[in-house]
């Protein structure tokens, strides 16, 4: 028997293809084609990660050199700051409870700053990330929707839905510890989560650097330059903030720019900057507890109000629409106290180290020129380390030492016994150096105040090397 040949042309074999394909799709029988994709479904935005063509390419010690300064800077010495904060609050609270008239008496916004600068930039950084989502747009126009009680899911209730709470939540004081902590754990075991993870750490360290240890720095110089002295517990947190700001501030010089560049390209470069910002640094903040010990003589809020006016100023000369708002009023802040953020616009740097260093010796001219048109010298407004204090004539002998104890901030105990002529630092007393002969009672201040207005003019030289550095990076990204 011969082979039926199927004698129909082309045309019509797709067309009765066609027909039998559409009666197995109607029947419920027909092949179902899947769609492959070419990237995995990511399923939440911790999950997404980049291709492995798109992870920077670190060695194995590098990689373990990220994990170790994650650890040892955003863990265990944040811990260590907020511990050492928090018992110098708990030392001020405590000198409340003195019944010695010579032992000093914290002023109550002493502990309460001190508590404050602690947990202030959780809280913004949650509330801020709570008021940059998309809320729901309520009007006029919308009210006819809302007395529409089918519409009101959609409309108010999905928005809501959709916040990143998570993030919100984790953002708060305390939460935070334990995110950084699942964070470095991630770190270790998931390594293409490396550069997300550290890009929320740069946005942390903004939000530190800026409102807890810049601020809580000059607070704690501020009160050692008023009782003359300095607790060994302010002395290592002073240390340790200062460690933390520059190290921060080497890690923004790269990452804080149009083209970010990663912070550990280059350890020897990340050095050089470290070296330079200190030395940047130093006289800036010394410059800072200078300005704000003053502040019973009412001086601070004059000096408020030209570094805020300043600052405000600045920001708005530099704003890029295109680039976030917040993000840059950060880069503001953090300037303030360390200019170290190329920024998005040319010369971002070099502008604000010029600016806060014009901003600082105009408060030196006004702080010198307030001082030294004083008619009396009190202990009661001036800070014990940049002054002595005339002596009692009335009294005879009116003087047994240079040094002699301040009863309640406001009265220098001439006839007292434990007068002598060496500061005696290993008590909660408060003393007070008293001018010898031929000594002005401003001298003091003027050895501080014209050194460190030198210093800060020679930090500006180094300013300029920092911007050439950043100049060279951003002209040769691609090498980096």
């Amino acid at each position: 028997m011969e082979e039926s040949i199927d004698q129909r042309n082309p045309e019509e074999s797709i067309a009765l293809f066609d027909n039998r394909m559409s009666e197995d799709n109607g029947s419920g029988e027909g092949i179902e084609l899947e769609e492959i994709s070419d990237h995995p479904e990511v399923k939440s935005q911790e999950d997404a990660v980049l291709p492995p063509s798109h992870l920077p390419t670190l060695g194995k010690f590098r990689r373990m050199a990220i994990i170790l300064d994650y650890f040892s800077f955003h863990i265990l010495i944040h811990l260590t700051l907020i511990g050492l904060d928090s018992y110098i609050a708990y030392w001020l609270i405590l000198s409340t409870f003195s019944s010695e008239p010579t032992h000093f008496t914290a002023p109550t916004d002493w502990y309460v700053c001190t508590i404050a600068f602690i947990v202030i930039p959780h809280i913004l950084k949650s509330l801020f990330t709570l008021l940059s989502q998309k809320w729901p747009k309520i009007g006029l126009k919308n009210l006819k929707t809302f007395c529409q009680c089918s519409k009101i899911k959609t409309v108010l209730f999905v928005p809501l839905w959709n916040f990143e709470w998570k993030a919100i939540f984790e953002a708060l004081p305390l939460v935070h510890i334990v995110k950084r902590c699942i964070s470095f754990y991630s770190l270790i075991i998931s390594p293409e989560r490396m550069k997300s993870i550290l890009e929320e750490r740069e946005k942390e360290n903004l939000y530190c650097v800026a409102l807890h240890s810049g601020t809580q720095m000059t607070l704690q110089f501020a009160i050692g330059f008023q009782l003359g002295k300095f607790s060994e517990v302010q002395m290592i947190s002073l240390i340790l903030h200062s460690i933390y700001i520059v190290h921060s501030g080497s890690s923004f010089f790269f990452t804080q720019r149009r083209v970010s560049v990663h912070s550990f390209h280059s350890m020897r470069e990340r050095f050089w900057v470290f070296c330079i910002l200190a030395c940047i640094f130093v006289p800036k903040i010394m410059s800072f507890g200078l300005l704000f010990s003053y502040a019973r003589t009412f001086l601070t809020v004059a000096f408020i109000v030209l570094f805020g006016i300043g600052t405000m100023a600045l920001f708005y000369d530099q704003l890029v629409p295109e680039e976030p708002n917040m993000d840059q009023v950060l880069h503001g802040f953090v300037s303030v106290w360390l200019p170290c953020v190329p920024g998005s616009k040319n010369n971002y740097l070099l502008k604000t180290s010029i600016a806060t260093v014009a901003f600082h010796l105009m408060c030196h001219t006004i702080l010198l020129i307030q001082i030294f048109s004083l008619q009396v010298t009190a202990v009661r407004f001036l800070p014990l380390s940049f002054h002595c204090f005339p002596p009692d004539y009335g009294t005879e002998p009116y003087l047994k030492g240079y040094y002699c104890p301040v009863e309640n901030r406001s009265t220098i105990l001439f006839g007292d016994s434990k007068c002598s002529e060496e500061l005696n630092s290993a008590t909660d007393e408060v003393f007070a150096r008293i001018c010898p002969k031929g000594e002005f009672e401003h001298d003091k201040l003027l050895l501080h105040v014209l050194p460190t207005m030198m210093a800060m003019g020679v930090s500006l030289i180094f300013s300029f090397v920092l911007a050439k550095i950043s100049s060279k990076n951003a002209k040769t990204p691609s090498k980096q």
